[in-house]
């Protein structure tokens, strides 16, 4: 990004590596305290700006070469510059992840670093992979590569343009540059939030400009890179830099949120304003922001991860949260001062090698669990999920379990089911199906709805003529999860969405995350939350026509636990001790008691779903999520395993063929 540029070819201009310190400390705020920095992000747009005026500077140097040699100087030099640290960090990033993170973060991450390597992580295939929903949710540790994505993407273009444009006037030059920019913007605004936010073409604009702010800086001599001079008068610039820079700061690190449609153009502008009128100026060239601004790479790549880190497994803990601030400070400075220092003096050859080395490693990691042992096997005309093979082990169990639990989230997005963008939830209708039956057919809830929908799609799929899913992750169908307002929105959006699928048949598969709250009144009937729970089941009764299949609730685990059964078992712990371990007993009758008032108050619309007699052992007294070997029925997520889905497929088989 616009913190690319090597400390040695920006030597005359420290004021500019103050900009960048002052764009990336307000990146750091939004990452990390984004309710106090609501509008952070604009330093990645400031980035941009930096970066198009550096992109000028080289490709001027190089102006009276031959066009192949634009290209190789052009290519060389932003490579060499890049790519050596940017593989080392996806290195680090994957090895941490396989290490420390949770296991429910290895699958999404082993997708989100294969486009990361290609630079392809600005190209989100469902509205899970759009930038602020993965801020929101710090699950991915490639996030924020969306943005060097974008860059990389530009320099395949804008060289071109160069060579082409080259020989005209610089009056004739930024003409075109213009057009070209005007076009970018216009179709940034017209585009979905989405499309204006990653796309490189709507963020063209924002490189031209600083690419433009070159040509009016530098003479029109268009001498080398550190030869230039500036047109302006040092003594016009004062009034112009200092309202330009500190209305930008006021921006970017304001705690007021300011809508993007506007703040962002106004601070591409002010971060142009700025390279063009501070030059030398005491304040932007001070030794610590422009270390600050020296570092900015580094800590742009490390500081994400570090913090995602602490999303999944401490995100309560504010003294760590700080703690792991520093420390990405801390490790930046530390890399730049060794790592990256060190490989920027390397010849063209030798760096050839390093990036090649570490590019090699990141594919390596990537797939270190490309062997599928999850086998497909034909049964009537469905996939089974998983079978238990007679001279299987604890030790498969072992592997197995972890398998499942690293890869859940991919149990949560269906191939056959195209996805609608443009919301929150995941919504999608199923495709590549005969629809030869008559019922629409609709499968809604949580991230539970999500993980059953295959199955149910495979046991259902020949009474349907339509069938559609839809899954909110976090928040419950029929009470507000935490009373989060978010989920109260979600509950909103819901009813719209379920009143718009028609459906004749409905499974509402939710696991309840809050509805198990202890009661508010001894008469269950004044239970405030039965209350909420039976005004939205209300709601959904009005637009669902024949029967809602209403999934009754069972005891979560302890998810830290599911690492250890195999080893427990092998170790000759009994499975009762290891189920007192695993099953939380406390509050899913809670559940359960409110849910059997709703199926009263639902009357035949509703029939109950239920997992107990399948989970339940009469003989222990438990129940149990795995069987005798160890393999698992839940994730380390509380979602069901393969094993766990095909153990639960007779349910619905039966439900289907009633239907």
């Amino acid at each position: 990004m616009g913190f690319l540029s090597s400390v040695s070819s920006m030597s005359k201009r420290q004021d500019l590596q103050g900009v960048r310190g002052l764009a990336i400390l307000s990146v750091l705020g939004f990452h990390f305290y984004p309710d106090i920095f609501p509008n952070g992000y604009l330093g990645v747009d400031q980035f941009f700006v930096l970066s198009g005026f550096l992109m000028c500077m080289l490709l001027v140097r190089s102006k009276n070469s031959t066009n192949f040699d634009i290209l190789t100087t052009f290519y060389s030099r932003r490579f060499k510059r890049i790519l050596p640290l940017y593989f080392l960090i996806i290195c680090f990033a994957l090895i941490f992840l396989y290490i420390i993170f949770p296991d429910s973060a290895i699958s999404i991450n082993q997708d989100a670093a294969s486009k990361a390597i290609i630079f392809m992580s600005n190209q989100p295939k469902t509205v899970d992979e759009e930038y602020f929903k993965m801020l929101e949710l710090a699950i991915n540790i490639f996030a924020h590569t969306w943005s060097l994505s974008v860059e990389i993407q530009f320099y395949f273009i804008i060289p071109i343009l160069f060579i082409i444009f080259k020989n005209y006037s610089i009056k004739t030059q930024l003409f075109y540059y213009s057009i070209i920019g005007i076009a970018s913007f216009l179709f940034n605004v017209q585009s979905p939030p989405e499309i204006a936010f990653n796309n490189v073409f709507a963020r063209i604009w924002q490189f031209l400009l600083g690419f433009s702010i070159y040509f009016l800086d530098s003479s029109p001599t268009d001498l080398p890179l550190n030869d230039y001079t500036p047109h302006h008068n040092p003594d016009m610039s004062q009034y112009p830099k200092y309202v330009s820079l500190i209305t930008m700061t006021y921006i970017n690190f304001t705690s007021i949120f300011l809508p993007a449609f506007f703040v962002r153009p106004m601070v591409t502008i002010l971060t142009s304003i700025v390279i063009l009128y501070s030059r030398d100026d005491a304040f932007l060239s001070n030794k610590v922001l422009v270390y600050i601004g020296d570092i900015s790479f580094c800590l742009y790549l490390i500081h994400w991860p570090v913090y995602a880190y602490w999303k999944l497994t401490m995100s309560h803990n504010q003294i760590a949260l700080v703690l792991l601030l520093i420390a990405s400070v801390i490790v930046s400075t530390i890399v730049f001062e060794t790592f990256e220092k060190w490989y920027l003096k390397l010849t063209n050859a030798q760096i050839t090698i390093l990036i090649s080395s570490f590019f090699i490693c990141s594919i390596l990691l990537i797939n270190k669990d490309s062997i599928i042992i999850q086998e497909e096997l034909q049964a009537s005309n469905h996939t089974t999920y998983f079978k238990v093979l007679e001279n299987m082990t604890v030790d498969d169990a072992i592997k197995y379990n972890k398998k499942w639990s690293d890869q859940d989230s991919k149990t949560l997005f269906h191939s056959n089911c195209k996805y609608s963008f443009n919301t929150q939830f995941k919504w999608c209708n199923f495709t590549d199906y005969e629809k030869k039956g008559k019922s629409n057919i609709l499968i809604f809830g949580n991230s539970w709805a999500a993980n059953h929908a295959k199955l149910i799609f495979e046991e259902c799929s020949h009474k349907a003529k339509n069938m559609v899913l839809g899954a909110t992750f976090g928040c419950e169908v029929l009470f507000p999860t935490r009373n989060l307002t978010a989920c109260y929105q979600n509950l909103e959006q819901m009813d719209q969405h379920v009143k718009d699928a028609n459906a004749d048949y409905a499974f509402m598969i939710s696991r309840y995350l809050s509805s198990d709250g202890n009661f508010t009144n001894t008469d269950l009937k004044k239970d405030k939350i039965f209350i909420r729970m039976k005004l939205q089941l209300a709601k959904y009764m009005k637009n669902i026509k024949k029967k809602i299949f209403f999934i009754d609730a069972i005891p979560p685990i302890d998810s830290k636990v599911i690492p250890k059964i195999g080893p427990m078992l092998n170790n000759g712990t009994s499975i009762p001790d290891v189920n007192k371990l695993l099953v939380k007993m406390d509050s899913y009758e809670r559940v359960r008691k409110r849910n059997e008032k709703l199926l009263e108050f639902c009357g035949k619309k509703c029939e109950r779903v239920d997992y107990f007699s399948h989970f339940y052992n009469n003989e222990t007294k438990q129940f149990h999520y795995f069987d005798n070997l160890g393999f698992i029925y839940l994730t380390t997520v509380n979602h069901f395993s393969p094993y766990g889905l095909e153990y639960l497929r007779d349910i619905y088989s039966n439900i289907c063929h009633k239907l």
